[in-house]
């Protein structure tokens, strides 16, 4: 994942939207695979797999759909270190009124950590206002 441009954050909604077609932005989201370069590149954090998998609960089928996307989109998880989590915690101090969740602040991390300035989101509220360190704002997805 070198090239930050091809390289994509997946935030917890769109995998839950992918997952399932009663979700509101199901279309969406698999439209904006479908417009993506094969070339692209996508990363997440274990707070939003965490999250997700909260989200999806105990249904078996799910989760096997879950991994079976994790595996084709070959979604690589970003670690954090020490000097990541004292950044998430940073952000949470930041961005309190809103207030920011911790997998949201992994993902920010992730992509200073990776230079990543685009963010595959439900949540576009929330990352139109962060502010990472490494450019001005987040190119989010799906487009308006």
């Amino acid at each position: 994942m070198t090239d930050s441009r091809k390289s994509i954050a997946v935030d917890t909604g769109v995998f839950v939207a992918l997952l399932s077609s009663k979700e509101r932005a199901h279309k969406a989201c698999l439209n904006v695979l479908s417009q993506l370069p094969g070339t692209t590149t996508f990363f997440t954090t274990e707070a939003c797999l965490t999250e997700t998998s909260f989200l999806l609960g105990s249904n078996a089928q799910l989760r096997s759909e879950w991994q079976k996307l994790i595996e084709l989109l070959q979604i690589a998880i970003v670690p954090l270190d020490g000097s990541g989590l004292v950044r998430v915690f940073e952000l949470l101090d930041k961005y309190h009124d809103l207030p920011m969740d911790l997998a949201d602040a992994t993902l920010v991390v992730a992509c200073e950590k990776l230079g990543a300035r685009t963010v595959f989101t439900l949540d576009r509220t929330d990352f139109s206002i962060y502010r990472p360190k490494h450019c001005r704002r987040f190119d989010l997805l799906p487009a308006e």
